[in-house]
């Protein structure tokens, strides 16, 4: 009998994401956030796997006090985002990317929010990395 051995390798994604503060457009200089002002924010997401990702799926935490994101395209464009909830004072938003995004590959693009309450603070949108 012939017994041939066979290996499979199975290559993955895997993903890496970074939200950046880039900048804020603000109407009162020095009196911090107010209604009516712009934080600019990028979005990348990094393939550091070794397999292209398909149908990925970009989650960003928000406060409250911030519109919907608007993306900039930079050089990616998701579109809109989908709004998945609320937590506390934190608002999820998501975007999915059909792909693929290749091994080595990224993802990027710029969001603007616009601030809809007055906000004391200056981290208004939470940095989490998936």
């Amino acid at each position: 009998a012939i017994s041939d051995s066979t290996t499979t390798v199975v290559a993955e994604p895997q993903f890496t994401i970074d939200k950046s503060f880039l900048s804020e457009d603000l109407q009162e200089v020095g009196q911090g956030l107010q209604a009516g002002d712009t934080v600019h924010y990028r979005i990348k997401v990094v393939n550091t796997g070794d397999g292209p990702g398909y149908d990925f799926v970009i989650q960003d935490f928000a406060s409250v006090g911030l519109s919907t994101p608007t993306v900039v395209a930079n050089p990616d464009n998701p579109g809109a985002p989908a709004f998945v909830g609320t937590n506390g004072s934190t608002n999820t938003w998501s975007w999915t990317v059909g792909g693929p995004l290749a091994a080595g590959a990224t993802y990027q693009f710029d969001i603007d929010f616009v601030v809809a309450v007055h906000c004391c603070c200056r981290n208004v949108c939470p940095h989490r990395e998936s």
